[in-house]
């Protein structure tokens, strides 16, 4: 078990990680994709129950 941590931990020390200004822009970038899906979904979601209450 010791091993596998150890391993573990010498697997992490290689591991790029994202600067700060990086993580941000990535963040935000998700950000804006997810409210527009969620526009777009919604919206969907709107339109299509008007035009089906509408042929009803």
């Amino acid at each position: 078990m010791f091993t596998f941590f150890q391993e573990a931990q010498e697997e992490l020390s290689r591991v790029t990680w994202l600067t700060k200004k990086q993580a941000i822009h990535i963040s935000m970038v998700t950000l804006f994709f997810v409210v527009m899906a969620t526009i777009f979904i919604g919206g969907s979601d709107y339109l299509l129950s008007l035009l089906y209450n509408t042929i009803q």
